[in-house]
């Protein structure tokens, strides 16, 4: 008789739990942070989109426009540069799923 898949149903969660709580202490233990990818934070950059944005007529064109404005106002702010692509995603980046979990 093979004891090797015997062993491995008994043994095999007994990984997963080790894998479990080291994960849990990571994370309880501030070994881990959640980090947000966004020039500013999504509230206020999120206000300033709504700010630029109200001044001209809804379009396609017109929100490309916008991202752009603001990221060009953004760099000189910052006085690093900043892409218009970095506004869209930092836009949500607050939402939890667009959390990166870094250790």
């Amino acid at each position: 008789i093979d004891v090797q898949p015997i062993l491995h149903f008994f043994l095999y969660p007994l990984d997963n739990l080790h894998f479990f709580l080291t994960c849990h202490k990571w994370l309880k233990g501030g070994f881990c942070t959640w980090e947000l990818i966004s020039p500013l934070e999504p509230s206020e950059l999120r206000q300033q989109v709504f700010a630029l944005s109200a001044r001209s007529t809804p379009s396609p064109q017109s929100t490309q426009l916008t991202l752009e404005k603001v990221a060009t106002e953004l760099s000189q702010d910052l006085n690093r540069e900043v892409f218009f692509y970095e506004i869209s995603t930092g836009f949500y980046a607050g939402l939890n799923e667009n959390k990166i979990l870094t250790g």
